[in-house]
């Protein structure tokens, strides 16, 4: 979710332990990151471009610290993978990482500017004033969230296609990365799939990601094939699971409809010389079925978190070390 951030759920420790450099950085989310209120609005995205500003600051200052500017890998989880999804198709990133992994999320969630700016206008409407930036910067933070959680609870409790748009009822995310012509130009699978950031490696995704929230909240036993494959409709990545199959059943994670695998398609179509190794990297955890939690591939270690943590994050490899 593009609403909450989770920078002290993320130990660097196992990192360390292995010469690499790991930052973790801030980044602003909900409205005051994604609120779009149509044209002449230049302030969409903030949040992206606060991702970008993080790595621009790598690019300049990570050797001081032992990391290898030339050898940055991102990664990120829930909304950070679908930020570095959207990071991937971004003119602006050109040069400033050379691989990405992406768990629990992909390059499928974001929204025209249309609907954007329709989002937006809802939330100026429960604020009481114009949709404007100079009006919305004056309201005072408390108001401003309170708002927020009111247009979500609003989505949850009436998820009406006509009014929020088919996007956002898939997601249950008001506030999303946004389609503005300029942070992002177009569509960011169909801009990986045309050629950009064809130069990064994409690595990596969760086996079983699917199951952790459900176990813990106690929904797992009562999921159906229409609760699973619905929202797929709506992303043009057709149905998955097949109808028929048990809800419970574990899938591979190459199975077809998965946004994830949809994002490693786009950018194996893109790539000449095979430098993609999605998603053959993905690897199950040892933990009995049905309690998998998601487990990351590329860590030296277990991957921590909190609920709700979605900070992506950055990696370096120190030039002395070893480690893939």
């Amino acid at each position: 979710m593009f609403e909450i951030g989770g920078q002290g759920a993320y130990d660097g420790s196992r990192f360390a332990s292995d010469g690499v450099v790991c930052v973790v950085i801030n980044w602003r989310v909900g409205a005051d990151g994604f609120l779009y209120l149509g044209g002449g609005d230049r302030d969409a995205n903030l949040g992206l471009l606060d991702q970008v500003a993080s790595l621009e600051w790598v690019a300049e200052n990570i050797a001081a610290f032992g990391g290898d500017p030339g050898n940055v890998t991102v990664f990120g989880e829930s909304a950070g993978a679908m930020s570095i999804g959207a990071l991937l198709s971004m003119p602006r990133t050109g040069g400033l990482f050379r691989r990405a992994i992406t768990q629990s999320g992909a390059a499928h969630h974001v929204l025209p500017a249309q609907t954007a700016a329709r989002i937006g206008g809802y939330l100026a409407q429960k604020l009481g004033v114009a949709p404007a930036r100079e009006a919305v910067a004056a309201v005072p933070v408390e108001r401003l969230l309170a708002a927020q959680a009111e247009l979500k609870a609003e989505l949850l409790a009436h998820p009406d296609p006509g009014r929020w748009s088919a996007e956002v009822v898939a997601s249950v995310m008001p506030f999303q990365p946004v389609i503005d012509g300029e942070v992002i130009p177009a569509a960011p699978a169909e801009r990986i799939a045309a050629g950009a950031s064809s130069q990064v490696d994409l690595i990596g995704t969760n086996t079983d990601d699917w199951r952790l929230p459900r176990v813990i909240s106690g929904e797992i036993d009562q999921i159906t094939d229409q609760i699973l494959t619905g929202p797929l409709a709506s992303t043009g990545t057709g149905r998955w699971p097949p109808t028929g199959s048990q809800p419970t059943r574990r899938w591979p994670p190459t199975g077809p409809g998965i946004p994830a695998r949809v994002l490693g398609t786009c950018s194996r179509r893109c790539k000449q010389t095979g430098g993609c190794v999605f998603p053959p990297s993905a690897w199950p955890t040892p933990t009995p079925a049905p309690l998998r939690a998601p487990t990351c591939t590329s860590s030296p270690g277990p991957h921590r978190r909190s609920a709700g943590a979605s900070a992506p994050s950055t990696r370096w490899r120190s030039p002395s070390s070893s480690t893939p």
